[in-house]
Formats: structure tokens, C-alpha cells, sequence
């Protein structure tokens, strides 16, 4: 064996050997033999590599290794490797010494033989040693402080005629050697925008920085601003800041007549995190600032920093950036998945009941725009294969709203001036949703609701500074400060949100409405915001789409897209007849529509005039004498008043088609426009709000490799979109023959036989071969407390909600997790305590803890355990709650008397393996093959030795499924 060893050595000495590649612009790598696998050594070895580093950098690690054949005694060598088998999911940001040393900790609770294992073929090769370690170094840029400007720039920048450098006087052409470039590029993009304090200096900019930051720097000591201190800038200046890094394109060649622009490459540094209307761009080259006069030609091609995917233009980057998905951060949090709580369930928390038929918001807003088109207003065209033939521009928008008092519908129409109508649109919705909160808050259950939570406060006290070294109180006060501020006070805001924000709903509103009139509405919803408000943004939180709006959220509106609730390719006819709304859409002559003076027209256009060219269609008969009808019925004077109510059509039956979808969800427990603003997030919430009987785990982070183990296996049949185009009788088919019949399959009903499935529920119990298929449980079952407040909730009628169901709840000024609670399960609607006590845990004084002192994993005497239980008793009984209490010793005693109690846990636990420590590998697949469990058996295949090698089969490790009932091992 000793001779093989040496014969792998020889033959991998030169990637086993110590060796390094440093210095270089990008990437170092340090290789490091080892004798044996020593934990200080590596940290050792780590704290070197930081020394020899100048930046902040990326640090991951990947060991070489040698692994053994348990039959034949081969051995096989596999080498290091950054691509396959890194020792950490995500490379780490090393930018101090804290930060290497965190990084050693971590290797030290690493599993290097599970990591290594995973590249093994089958399970018949066993880890013999590991040879060497490589460390890799990804070095992030070197981004000092920025200040003063390089003696010289490269040809690409000193060419660029939309880059001011910054670098000398204008005048005088002296170079600078002060550190304010920065304030230079703001100076003169203040002066540019013809902006407030355009007349400033650099130097009184610089000034005005170092006040709002309580710098005491001058121009002389001051060493400039770094990436991290742009945010104080911003806020300054009340201007976004965006920085960008010119690269050359060496995939192009700067042939004859190129343009400078289009041999570079524009990477984003930095993204604006602020929304100011005003927007500054900056070049950024060897820790200096200079000024981009022109986005659009500053360069051809733009650079994500994160994918390095190119683009065209910068404002296709900025679309991107939100939606790039090459960090995405996995978090595995482990425990009970359950919904999000309302603020509802908050309430309850702290004693304060509203009843269910309460907790759904009655009021909303429809609203719908018309415009036209304009012809005579076009935008010039940038490219020959593209013409404009006018601009749609706003001519009128409806709202109605079920609020009391504003009932009836109500039209803005243009007089030219887009600004005013959106405002006047916003005040009047704004005034809507004022009168709702009034009609929320005044009188009624929330109003009820809102006042015991005040009461709460007041009776808490107000909130003294309880931080540490305060002198404010004793405990308890600082307790009851904390439970009003941390508490109570976001509880009584949350409610106030709740009661305050109406949803206002409009059709297609997303893509179409919102895109139209966004650049106006939300300057109209800053002017419309509180005075009080008003250091806060107006809007709140905005979720797109790429260019849907699904949701823009204000203090006092929300605007939603029914389009989101209905199935894709649903017209606004079809959802007003599927809730059989008696009103139905009108008719308008868009094409005709090109020009607000013909709102003036005392006359019905004719028939001809409502061609639709876009669809190309006419108006029949029956149509055109409806639209007749109307003008003579409603005594219409101009088409203005024809607009008006059409206009009307689009948000009067809309409203009652809402009110009756609205129902719908309501019959089902869910406050639709209040609870997601998809369909998909309610058919997430009605999958899971009445499930009791399971359980739905998530993977904490030491099990995280399953979730990759099956996203990784996850595979997809073949998808073919055919672009052959056939049309009956006139194309052929098949040696020349006609086509007679066309056919399509839609695979989406795939989906729905699917989620009918059986699927995998409870507690995920692991097993591997490597520790003789020993149980290891994914989540701590606590079967013994979950089966008592089970037992108690079917014996008295009532939900418990528990670690099992959902997070524990706090209660209190303390905020002490409860075993179970329940909101009103007590007499008259009384909250109800659960506590079980661990005998063990908790220091009873019972025959389980005979001859025992001492808690060794608490490492607490028992008798100062228990009186620790005692004291927290005493504190849950004071709260005014019901308290139900039990200890372990006297529940086992009932469930051992007890048959009926024992068939209630043999039910609720169905699992039939979980009590075996060890099973065989025989015992494992027989469970799953008799379908006693859900069982996912990941095991080896190899391709046999007599397929040839061209085969599509490949000898390597595949992960094959059993799936059958529904519970997981």
C-alpha cells in the first residue's frame, strides 16, 4: 500500500507540492502540501495569505485527495479544484483580520471527509488522505479613497469627449493636488442643471458635506470620499450617484473609423440605492472622479458587474441589475413553514380579539384611463427601420370607489395640461381613502381593536430609555418600556396601515395605465403626501415585473392589477361576464380620437369614424344605434360628455365585478387585495391555512445539501416550439399532401395532475450509509409536548398553535416563548397559556430526577432550574391569560393509563421507522417498496462494461427517487 501511495505522490507531485501564483491583477492561488489535516495549521496558513494581500478580496478553499477502493485497494488521486469541489458554497469577503479568522473557525467545523466523499464514483471508495490544500484569492479591485487625480489616463479616457476629467485648472491648467474631485464633478453638475447653490464652489461644497457629517476635516487634510461614504454625499446633495468604470473591449478591433465609445466597455461600480429626481454620473480611474457629460454616448456597451452580461444601453443595465440573479443568497432557516402573520394574529398575541368575520377590508377603488393619439406631437426617430406616427397622450381618468360618499363615478378629463389631471386624480383618491380610515376607525371591531391597544400603552407606561447603563428604572420598567416600543407601538402602527392604505385596482393598470402616466404620478403623490411625512419617501415599496407594475404602495393607497388575480389572457368583457355584471363595456372611436378639440364635437362621429384599425373591426348596426341611443337618453351635449360615459363603463361594472370576486375569496378565509397581490400568493395561502394534520419542514442549514440534491436533479423533458407555419388547404404536409386539420396540445394540465400528487410531509429523517443508516432528524420533533397540546386541543375543541404548527408565541412584556397558545379557547373567549415542563429541563422534583443534582447540558443545578420554571409561571399568571401547566412525569403517567390517549399518538405520528435508531440498508428499501413511507433513495449507478463508449451513458454518480406515500425518511 505504501509503495502505491508513493506511486501517486510521483506521479501528482506537481499539484501536490507547495506552490503559488501571486501577484497577479485578478486571481492568486496558494497550494499547500499537507501532512495531516490540522486546523491551526490551515488557519495559520490563511492569516499568511491575508498578509500577503493589498485589497479586499474573495477567499474559498479546495483540498486534494486521494481515496481508496475497499475491494481492489486502488487508489485514485483528485486533484483541487475551484470550479468543482470548493470547500464553501459562496466565496467569503475577507476586508479585515476578524474576518480570515472567521474564516478558519468555519473550516474548523467542516466536514472535509463529507465534502470530499461527494466525488467518489460509488460508495465502495473510502477516504484514504488528504494531500494538499489550494487556496483561491478573487481580489475585489483596488478602490482607496478617492481624491486625487492620476498623472495620466489612459487613451480611451482622454479621448472620450463625454468625460471631463477633472484633473487640472481650467484656466491655469495646473494639476490638482487636493482630494475634491468629487465636489468638482458635483459643482459643475449643479451649475449644468441650472439647479439650487448652482453658484457654489467645489471648496463651499465641500463644506456644506463636512457640516452634515460632523467632519472637522479641511481641504488640506481631507483624504477624500471612498465608495462607502457616496451615500452621505447623496443625502446631502439630494442626488443620486452612479459610478462607472471604463474597460477596453479586447473582443473588438479598433478598426479604422471606429468611434473611441464603442472600443470600451462601461462597468457599473456603483448602483444608486436613493430615488432623487436628480441623477449624477461619474468615471472612476485609479482612485479618481471625473465627470460624464452624456450617458447615451458615454460608451457603446454597458457591463453588469455581477454576470457580465453586455448591453446596449445603460438604461437596459438598470433594468437588469434588480433582476440579476447570479448572487442570489440562499437562506435555510430550517423549522415549521408557515404563513405570514396578519396583523391579526399579532393582535391576539397580546390578548386583543377581533373576530373573523371582521378581518377583511371592505373598501377598494376602480379606476381606468383613456387616451389618445396624438399626431402632431412625434418623436423624432433615432433609427431608419423605425418610424413614429404619434404619441399617446392622457384624455381622461375614471375612478369610482364603494366608499360611502363616494359611490358614484367620477371623470378627470384633460385640458391639455397632463400634470394637474393626474393631480387632481391623486388628491381625489387620496380624499377616498381619508373617508375609509374614518369609516375603519370610527365606531366597529377595528376601532374596538385599535382603542385596547392604546389602552395597552397607556397602561405600560410611556417609553423611558431602558438601554444599557441607563439609570431609568428597574427591570420591570425597562421590561414594559421595551414591550411598548418593541411591541405594542409597530403592533397599533401595523393596524393604523392597515385601516389607512386602500387598495386602488385598475385592468391591465400595470402595463398599460401605471406606464403612462408614471413620470407624472409620482411627483402628484409627493405633493400629495402629509406634512409630517415628510422626510419619508412617498412611495413606499414598488414591485415590477420588467415593465408590469404588480404593486406601488403609499401611505394611503395601493395600487393593484386585477390582471394579476385572473388567468392569463382574460379580457375585461369576459371578466365582467363571469361575475354576470349587468352593465357591460361601451364603444369608442379611438382612431378617430386624435386631438382634444374634438371633445367640443355637439355630435355622435359616425359609424365609420369607431373603425378599430388595431383589430380591425367596425361597429354593427345594432352597435352603432346602442351608441345613438345613449347620446339621446342622456341628453349628451359634446363628445365630451360621450367620453365621460364611456369612461364611466370601464369602472362602474368593474367595481361590481370586484365586490362579487371578492366574495368569493372571502368564503374562503382569504382577504384577497390585502393578503398578495397574485394569484399565486393566494394559492399559497388557501393551500396551507387549513392544513392541520402535517407538517411542512424546511431544510436548516447543516441539511442544506438536500435542497441542492434535488434542485440538481430536477430535469425537464424536452421543449420544442415549432415555427413551421400551416394553414388549412393552402400549405402541405408529407410528400406534397394538403393540410387538412390543425391540431395543438397544451401540456399545462400536467401541472394540475401533478400538484394532486401525494407529497412529503413531517419531519425529514435522514439516514446514510456512511454512519450504518443512523437517524438524524432534519427538525427536533418534540413529540412528547406537541402530542399533549394536540391531545389537549381535540379534548377541549380548540386550535393550539405550537412549535409544530407554526413559531411559538411571545407573550408579555418579557416576550417569553409560550409551548402553545390559544386565542380564545378559554371561558368567554379567553386566551389559554400552554406550558409542558420537561422534567429534566426544568428541574422537577420527581422520580425521573432521583439521584440527579445537575443538569449537564444546561450545566445548571436542578434546583435553580426549577425555581428559574417557578418564577416564569408566576410571570405568565400574572398576565391575565388562562394557564394550563403540565409536567412530563404526570402526562406520561395519563398516557400510560390512558388507551384511548395512546391511539391518539399512534395516529398523529404515523411514522413507523422513527423509533428505529439503525436500520439495514434491506430494511430501508423494504419500508420505501411496501409504500409504509415517502421515501427518496439516493444510491449509485454504473454503466456496465460491455456498452460501448459512445454511449449516452456515463459511469458516474446519479440520484434516482422512490417516490410513493406521504411521509419522508
Amino acid at each position: 500500500m505504501r509503495d502505491m501511495m508513493c506511486d501517486v505522490y510521483e506521479k501528482n507531485w506537481g499539484a501536490i507540492r507547495s506552490h503559488h501564483r501571486r501577484h497577479n491583477r485578478v486571481q492568486d492561488v496558494y497550494n499547500f502540501r499537507l501532512n495531516e489535516l490540522d486546523g491551526e495549521r490551515i488557519g495559520r496558513l490563511l492569516l499568511g495569505v491575508y498578509s500577503d494581500q493589498q485589497v479586499q478580496f474573495k477567499l474559498n478553499m479546495s483540498f486534494g485527495f486521494m481515496l481508496r477502493h475497499r475491494v481492489n485497494g486502488e487508489l485514485r488521486y483528485f486533484h483541487a479544484s475551484h470550479n468543482n469541489h470548493r470547500l464553501f458554497e459562496r466565496p467569503y469577503v475577507i476586508g479585515t483580520r476578524h474576518d480570515i479568522i472567521d474564516v478558519a473557525q468555519r473550516f474548523k467545523t467542516s466536514d472535509i471527509g463529507e465534502l470530499v466523499t461527494r466525488e467518489r464514483e460509488n460508495s465502495a471508495w473510502v477516504l484514504e488522505y488528504v494531500t494538499n490544500v489550494s487556496i483561491y484569492v478573487y481580489k475585489l479591485g483596488n478602490y482607496p479613497l478617492v481624491g486625487a487625480p492620476p498623472i495620466n489616463f489612459p487613451k480611451y479616457i482622454k479621448e472620450n469627449k463625454h468625460i471631463l476629467d477633472m484633473r487640472r485648472h481650467p484656466k491655469t491648467g495646473v494639476l490638482f493636488k487636493d482630494n475634491l474631485c468629487l465636489f468638482r464633478c458635483l459643482a459643475h453638475h449643479l451649475k449644468s442643471g441650472d439647479i439650487a447653490h448652482c453658484e457654489e464652489t467645489p471648496k463651499a461644497l465641500f463644506a456644506r458635506y463636512q457640516t452634515s457629517i460632523g467632519g472637522r476635516d479641511g481641504v488640506s487634510t481631507f483624504k477624500g470620499v471612498s465608495f462607502q461614504q457616496l451615500g452621505d454625499v447623496e443625502k446631502c446633495f439630494q442626488c443620486n450617484i452612479y459610478v462607472y468604470e471604463l474597460e477596453p473591449n479586447a473582443s473588438q478591433d479598433a478598426n479604422e473609423g471606429q468611434t473611441l465609445s464603442s472600443q470600451t466597455v462601461a462597468k457599473l461600480l456603483r448602483r444608486s440605492p436613493c430615488r432623487f429626481q436628480d441623477s449624477m454620473y461619474l468615471n472612476y480611474y485609479d482612485g479618481h472622479f471625473s465627470y460624464i457629460k452624456n450617458m447615451n454616448f458615454y460608451a457603446h456597451t454597458f457591463s453588469c458587474s455581477r454576470c457580465r452580461r453586455l448591453f446596449k444601453q445603460n438604461r437596459l443595465l438598470q433594468r437588469h441589475i434588480p433582476r440579476c440573479n447570479m448572487h442570489v443568497k440562499h437562506r435555510f432557516p430550517g423549522g415549521v413553514f408557515q404563513l405570514s402573520s396578519s396583523v391579526f394574529d399579532r393582535l391576539e398575541a397580546v390578548g386583543i380579539v377581533v373576530h373573523s368575520r371582521d378581518r377583511f377590508y371592505p373598501y377598494r377603488i376602480t379606476y381606468d384611463i383613456e387616451t389618445y393619439l396624438d399626431k402632431e406631437d412625434v418623436i423624432p426617430s433615432k433609427s431608419a427601420k423605425l418610424n413614429y406616427i404619434g404619441q399617446h397622450k392622457l384624455l381622461s381618468i375614471s375612478v369610482c370607489s364603494n366608499v360611502p360618499g363616494y359611490d358614484r363615478p367620477q371623470c378627470f378629463i384633460s385640458e391639455g395640461d397632463d400634470p394637474q389631471l393626474v393631480d387632481n386624480f391623486v388628491t381625489y383618491m387620496t380624499e377616498i381613502s381619508q373617508a375609509a380610515f374614518e369609516h375603519m376607525t370610527e365606531g366597529g371591531p377595528i376601532s374596538n381593536a385599535l382603542q385596547s391597544i392604546k389602552e395597552l400603552v397607556k397602561d405600560y407606561g410611556p417609553m423611558d430609555d431602558c438601554s444599557e447603563g441607563s439609570e431609568s428604572g428597574d427591570d420591570n420598567d425597562c421590561e414594559d418600556s421595551n414591550y411598548v416600543k418593541k411591541v405594542l407601538k409597530p403592533l397599533l402602527g401595523s393596524l393604523l396601515n392597515y385601516c389607512r392604505q386602500i387598495p386602488v385596482v385598475g385592468f391591465n393598470s400595470g402595463k398599460y395605465d401605471i406606464n403612462v402616466m408614471k413620470g407624472l404620478l409620482y411627483s402628484s403623490l409627493e405633493k400629495n403626501k402629509d406634512d409630517e411625512d415628510d422626510s419619508q419617501p412617498a412611495v413606499s415599496q414598488i414591485i415590477k415585473r420588467c415593465s408590469d407594475y404588480l404593486c406601488i404602495s403609499t401611505k394611503w393607497l395601493k395600487f393593484l392589477d386585477i390582471k394579476n388575480y385572473l388567468a392569463p389572457g382574460c379580457s375585461y368583457s369576459q371578466f365582467l361576464k363571469a361575475y354576470k355584471c349587468q352593465e357591460q363595456k361601451g364603444f369608442f372611436p379611438y382612431d378617430w380620437m386624435d386631438s382634444l378639440s374634438k371633445l367640443k364635437e355637439t355630435s355622435l362621429p359616425s359609424k365609420d369614424s369607431f373603425h378599430n384599425k388595431l383589430k380591425d373591426t367596425d361597429l354593427t348596426d345594432e352597435e352603432y344605434q346602442y351608441c345613438q341611443k345613449v347620446w339621446k337618453d342622456q341628453n349628451m351635449e359634446t363628445f365630451q360628455d360621450f367620453l365621460v360615459w364611456y369612461n364611466n363603463k370601464d369602472v362602474v361594472p368593474f367595481l361590481e365585478a370586484l365586490d362579487k370576486m371578492f366574495d368569493f375569496y372571502r368564503a374562503k378565509d382569504i382577504d384577497m387585495f390585502k393578503q398578495g397581490i397574485s394569484v399565486p400568493g393566494l394559492t399559497l395561502r388557501y393551500l396551507f391555512k387549513d392544513i392541520k394534520e402535517d407538517v411542512f419542514c424546511l431544510f436548516p442549514k447543516r441539511d442544506k445539501d438536500l435542497y441542492y440534491l434535488f434542485k440538481d436533479n430536477i430535469v425537464g423533458g424536452p421543449s420544442i416550439i415549432f415555427h413551421r407555419y400551416q394553414e388549412r388547404d393552402q400549405t402541405k404536409i408529407r410528400n406534397g399532401k394538403m393540410c387538412k386539420k390543425i391540431l395543438g396540445f397544451d401540456a399545462n394540465a400536467l401541472y394540475l395532475w401533478a400538484v394532486m400528487q401525494d407529497m412529503p410531509t413531517g419531519i425529514a429523517l435522514r439516514r446514510k450509509e456512511v454512519t450504518g443508516f443512523e437517524r438524524e432528524f432534519t427538525h427536533n420533533l418534540q413529540k412528547t409536548a406537541v402530542g399533549w397540546l394536540e391531545w389537549e386541543a381535540k379534548k377541549r375543541g380548540i386550535t393550539i398553535k405550537h412549535a409544530l404548527n407554526g413559531k411559538e408565541v411571545r407573550v408579555g412584556g418579557r416576550q417569553l416563548p409560550v409551548d402553545g397558545f390559544s386565542a380564545s379557547g378559554g371561558e368567554g373567549g379567553k386566551p389559554i397559556i400552554f406550558q409542558f415542563q420537561g422534567c429534566y429541563w426544568h428541574g422537577h422534583p420527581c422520580k425521573f430526577n432521583e439521584g440527579k443534582t445537575h443538569n449537564e447540558k444546561r450545566d445548571k443545578p436542578l434546583t435553580e432550574l426549577f425555581e428559574e420554571t417557578q418564577t416564569i409561571t408566576e410571570y405568565l399568571k400574572s398576565l391575565g391569560f388562562e394557564f394550563v401547566e403540565i409536567w412530563e412525569c404526570e402526562w406520561r403517567s395519563e398516557r400510560r393509563k390512558s388507551p384511548q390517549i395512546r391511539q391518539f399518538l399512534k395516529d398523529l405520528f404515523p411514522y413507523p421507522c422513527q423509533e428505529q435508531f439503525k436500520m439495514t440498508e434491506q430494511e430501508v428499501l423494504h419500508h420505501i417498496q411496501s409504500g409504509d413511507i415517502f421515501g427518496v433513495v439516493e444510491c449509485d449507478i454504473t454503466v456496465p462494461d460491455h456498452f460501448p463508449t459512445t454511449s449516452l451513458f456515463t459511469p458516474r454518480t446519479l440520484s434516482i427517487a422512490k417516490w410513493t406515500r406521504t411521509r419522508l425518511i
